[in-house]
């Protein structure tokens, strides 16, 4: 899963809604650790979510919710290398970005892969193909042949596949405009395109993947 600019990656300035206080050692300390058991109870709501057919995309809203949480115990540690001092002026950073890209580096495992996605169509009476848009990839769409249904992918996931970043995050929780329905629609709504009935999903065992290398990196303390 490679890094993108928007992540935030090598972004060093200091954010207007950032806060610099004033804080202990060992309060920070306590913040690193609070802040890997919150990604350790995300991570679990987000296995639930995949271990009982649950919406594949709400877990990688928890997932990513659990790699910026981490990526923040992170940003607070760096903040002790080299400070002897017992009581330290602290950043506590509150853009996204900065925070999932701090938890991301740190998953070395999941870098050069990304997210699987695929079209999963469970009624098709046409009789012609049907193209479909794939709203996590631009410029890439699915052809389905009439009368097909099961699962199908654009092809490009052997290459590279969808990026994980907080804006994929935002697509998968809010309602947007989508063009090729030419309505409103909340994410994971059922598409009924020209007769044919299917939605757009992120790949379990991608999402797997992606939980398990995280859950490596915060099991360090007990909840």
């Amino acid at each position: 899963m490679p890094l993108r600019s928007e992540a935030g990656v090598g972004d060093k300035t200091l954010k207007k809604r950032d806060q610099v206080i004033r804080a202990t050692r060992q309060a920070v300390c306590e913040a690193v650790r609070l802040c890997n058991e919150n990604a350790r109870r995300l991570l679990r709501n987000a296995r639930t979510l995949l271990d009982h057919g649950g919406s594949d995309g709400l877990a990688y809203v928890l997932w990513s919710l659990a790699v910026e949480e981490f990526g923040k115990g992170v940003l607070l540690e760096r903040q002790l290398s080299g400070e002897a001092a017992d009581c330290l002026e602290i950043t506590q950073c509150s853009d996204h970005n900065p925070k999932f890209a701090a938890g991301f580096e740190c998953l070395t495992e999941l870098y050069g892969t990304g997210l699987g996605t695929f079209l999963r169509v469970t009624d098709n009476p046409t009789n012609a193909p049907s193209v479909v848009e794939n709203p996590f990839r631009s410029e890439s769409a699915v052809t389905v042949e009439g009368g097909q249904t099961g699962l199908f992918s654009d092809g490009l996931d052997d290459l590279a596949g969808v990026d994980p970043t907080v804006k994929l995050r935002f697509a998968l929780i809010y309602v947007d405009w989508n063009p090729d329905e030419n309505r409103w629609m909340r994410p994971g709504q059922t598409l009924r395109h020209g007769g044919l009935v299917a939605r757009w999903e992120l790949s379990r065992d991608d999402l797997l993947e992606a939980l398990e290398a995280l859950e490596k990196k915060v099991t360090g303390t007990k909840t």
